[in-house]
């Protein structure tokens, strides 16, 4: 993280030249790119729970009922046939039982 540590072990491999400051510079610059997207897919993800292992019967696949929340509250619309939520392993394992 800082230039001065980093300078002493970050060479390249053919040339031995050291890593220029202005690229660990940009690559802690980039450390949080991404952080409001993963926030809102944080959100998204409360959201999908909460439907699903809510109070409410579910009238649709859970498959449709993410594709409704993720076209609502996502800055990414839901790609047809991707059933990522298959994959996220807070649904998979144990849902929201102990709600």
């Amino acid at each position: 993280r800082e230039y001065r540590v980093v300078k002493l072990f970050a060479k390249h491999h053919i040339t031995g030249e050291t890593i220029p400051e202005s690229m660990v510079h940009n690559l802690k610059a980039s450390k949080n790119m991404f952080a409001g997207y993963d926030l809102s897919t944080t959100a998204l993800q409360s959201i999908i729970d909460q439907t699903l292992f809510g109070v409410q019967s579910l009238s649709s696949s859970t498959t449709s009922i993410v594709e409704q929340l993720q076209n609502k509250y996502s800055m990414v619309p839901y790609v047809p046939g991707s059933i990522w939520h298959s994959r996220f392993g807070h649904f998979v394992h144990y849902g929201a039982g102990y709600y």
